[in-house]
């Protein structure tokens, strides 16, 4: 699938000019000694032991990079996204596993092993303060054009509830995906709750039929994310133009 990461150069590139800014190239040695310098919480990891799955977006640990509030930049880090705790795992050379705050993160990104990038902003950080409802954890920024495409990934852990036997015969505790939620911000910057289905999607983005037509010619299906992503950034280039 591919993902749109205009923005990262956009975040990265204009704090590099300040000249407090820094950019820590190979960032593993140096990142929670220099979280724990500035005073930062950093929760340290403790494997999810005894539960069926896992709580992350990618099992494996990918490369990428993050970006403080502060504008600093650390690259080259081994990291997860733990989608139950809502935060960035970072694996460090000295072997250390922590979860930085989220109150320092503005964003961070990492190409998987399928060569999938991804890109998540905290909703929380001025930046991007876009007229919403919602004010908290990290999203997935899936399209950066005129318009915005964002999802929320969720897992939570289910824990088993004996009664008598066990609940739906299960004798474990296990993490559960739900269903990501997309939202779509116009170029006011004005976000929308978009859900599946082709009848919303065209409503919300106000067809006047030529979407409806571009959907038949190109066979989207929109109960998948990719062609969701296709139609928004059609619509960004026939629309607004």
């Amino acid at each position: 699938m591919t993902r749109f990461l205009i923005g990262i150069l956009i975040f990265i590139g204009a704090d590099l000019f300040a000249q407090e800014k820094q950019n820590f190239n190979d960032g593993r040695d140096s990142f929670s000694i220099y979280a724990s310098s500035k005073g930062n919480d950093l929760m340290a990891f403790e494997a999810y032991a005894g539960i069926k799955g896992t709580p992350f977006l990618v099992d494996t640990w990918s490369i990428g990079s993050i970006v403080l509030k502060n504008g600093d930049v650390f690259d080259n880090l081994r990291l997860k996204y733990d989608m139950n705790e809502d935060n960035v795992l970072v694996w460090d050379k000295t072997d250390k596993k922590i979860f930085p705050s989220r109150n320092i993160t503005k964003s961070f990104n990492f190409t998987d092993s399928t060569g999938v990038s991804h890109f998540f902003i905290n909703i929380s950080e001025k930046e991007y303060k876009f007229e919403i409802g919602i004010d908290f954890g990290f999203f997935e920024l899936l399209y950066n054009g005129k318009t915005k495409l964002l999802a929320k990934r969720k897992k939570y852990l289910h824990h088993v509830e004996p009664k008598g036997g066990y609940s739906d015969n299960k004798s474990y505790d296990e993490f559960r995906s739900e269903s990501p939620k997309y939202y779509w911000v116009d170029n006011k910057g004005k976000l929308f709750e978009l859900k599946k289905g082709k009848k919303n999607i065209l409503n919300l983005l106000k067809d006047d039929g030529s979407l409806e037509a571009y959907i038949k010619k190109e066979k989207i299906k929109l109960n998948k994310e990719q062609d969701i992503v296709q139609l928004i950034q059609h619509y960004d280039t026939e629309y607004l133009k």
